[in-house]
């Protein structure tokens, strides 16, 4: 994503509110107020892209310098909103209906950043997903009902999500649970964006055991009826012109949700699709799909058989 190609239409991002400060420790009076697409992926990103990476390259060899390098060189802002005197939960002036979760690589030592990805975004509520300012993990946000303004309310979904990603077998870092954390500036080029995300209304109470519901929509997927409604669902893509995944990315997951639903039985399913997409747009894949599909069902993080359906309910396919 280039400078200057980011959403400036109205949309979630570009229309949610962030505190935003040059550096930790600057005083909140020395604060701005900017726009979320600003942090993520416009005009604050963009300028700070070649120190993000140089960061990323030195951490490679040495990650405490680039640990200080990166408190020291990078601005911070406030994915939860506007604060007002202080940076802290008594002073959220404006909630921006966001949470934000990090999930590590050293706490999941067998995920590549690309597989925390396809993981996380799986869940409902997702609205942004894209790796840390050092390049080792993902860092998302999620969509909240507007009583996560309320520290305790906040913890609550915060753990129904946590717990949501341990049954996919995801470890996050858990110091993101509270609600006034700031967040370091970072740089992705292939991030997850979905700005009509649906809140994630899932609560869990402290010491609560009741397991939070497993990401995506869960379909038993050992019978043939579920792989007619599949089935059924390619047929109507096919006739509304709708391919349900429009970028490479959303591709990789795609191809991923069908191998993990249906195994070998999704590969034509999901070449029908490719054939949508071409015939609606005039271009062909970049890479063979076949090719895709035989890598996704290789290698395939995506845990939840239901993600297929959840996918095509938000590209607006739904049975009755």
């Amino acid at each position: 994503m280039s400078k200057g190609n980011y959403h400036s239409y109205p949309g979630l991002f570009s229309s949610t509110w962030v505190t935003y400060a040059v550096r930790n420790g600057v005083s909140q009076d020395q604060a701005k107020k900017v726009t979320l697409n600003y942090v993520l992926y416009g005009p604050i990103a963009t300028k700070y892209k070649s120190t993000i990476e140089l960061i990323r390259e030195i951490n490679k060899t040495d990650p405490d310098k680039a640990k200080t390098m990166k408190t020291k060189y990078l601005p911070i802002y406030m994915p939860t909103g506007i604060y007002g005197a202080h940076r802290d939960a008594d002073h959220l002036a404006e909630f921006s209906r966001l949470m934000q979760i990090d999930i590590d690589h050293q706490d999941n030592p067998g995920l590549t950043t690309d597989d925390m990805k396809a993981i996380v975004c799986a869940c409902k509520g997702v609205a942004y997903c894209g790796l840390s300012a050092r390049g080792e993990g993902v860092f998302a946000l999620i969509r909240v009902p507007d009583d996560a303004a309320n520290p305790d309310r906040y913890k609550g979904y915060y753990r129904a999500f946590v717990e949501q990603l341990k049954a996919q077998g995801v470890a996050t870092d858990d110091s993101a649970n509270t609600i006034a954390k700031p967040r370091y500036i970072s740089w992705d080029d292939q991030p997850f964006i979905n700005e009509d995300a649906e809140p994630f209304a899932s609560w869990m109470p402290q010491g609560s055991c009741t397991q939070a519901p497993r990401c995506s929509n869960v379909y038993a997927t050992d019978s043939d009826k579920t792989f007619t409604r599949a089935e059924e669902i390619v047929r109507q893509a096919e006739q509304q012109g709708n391919p349900i995944a429009t970028t490479w990315q959303a591709w990789r997951y795609l191809a991923m949700s069908l191998a993990r639903a249906f195994g070998e039985r999704g590969r034509g399913l999901f070449l029908r699709l490719c054939d949508v997409w071409s015939s609606t747009t005039g271009k062909h894949q970049k890479q063979n799909p076949d090719k895709v599909f035989s890598q996704a069902n290789e290698n395939n993080p995506i845990r939840n058989e239901g993600y297929f359906f959840t996918m095509a309910k938000d590209a607006g396919i739904t049975l009755k």
